[in-house]
């Protein structure tokens, strides 16, 4: 018999959760990985979504899951890793912004996650004179089945802030 690790559970519970607000027309699901690392053994799943509305979608998350062969070794052999999985969310703007904007999308994202997240933030100028911005907030803590609750708050939390997002750019 198979008995799922931390990580598959944690996988599933956001993946199902995702997918729920697909169903119900708030997103739309535009890319699904699920990656194992045949050189590592690490695992790896993301997942790509836009906000459902009838304008132009300025805006991508993104949600990645990933687990070390340690951490899922773990739960059958006794190491030193803990059992569990890192978070990962992508934030990502096509569109141009404005200083000012800029500023108040950096600050927004700050608001919201610098209390249990780490970010990276990009500007993209590509030779074609088009600018992406790319925001990369990763998890400070590891996410065990203890904290699966967190799973369901954070979906709900990142598709309540892309909407937001997606409304501040469409504003300017």
């Amino acid at each position: 018999m198979f008995d799922p690790t931390a990580y598959e559970n944690l996988k599933v519970v956001l993946e199902g959760n995702v997918y729920d607000f697909d169903l119900e027309g708030k997103i739309v699901v535009i890319e699904r990985n699920d990656i194992v690392n045949l050189a590592d053994l690490s695992r790896s799943f993301t997942i790509t979504y836009r906000i459902n509305n009838e304008f132009r979608t300025y805006t991508e998350t993104k949600i990645e899951l990933f687990s070390s062969f340690k951490q899922q070794a773990s739960e059958w052999y006794s190491l030193k890793e803990e059992a569990g999985a890192n978070l990962k969310l992508y934030y990502y703007i096509h569109h141009p912004l404005n200083e000012i904007l800029e500023k108040r999308v950096l600050k927004f994202i700050k608001q919201k996650y610098m209390r249990d997240f780490t970010m990276e933030s990009c500007k993209l100028i590509y030779s074609d004179q088009t600018i992406n911005y790319r925001y990369v907030l990763e998890k400070n803590y590891l996410l065990t089945e203890d904290k699966i609750d967190e799973i369901t708050n954070f979906v709900v939390d990142t598709t309540t802030f892309s909407t937001e997002l997606e409304e501040m750019i469409l504003k300017k």
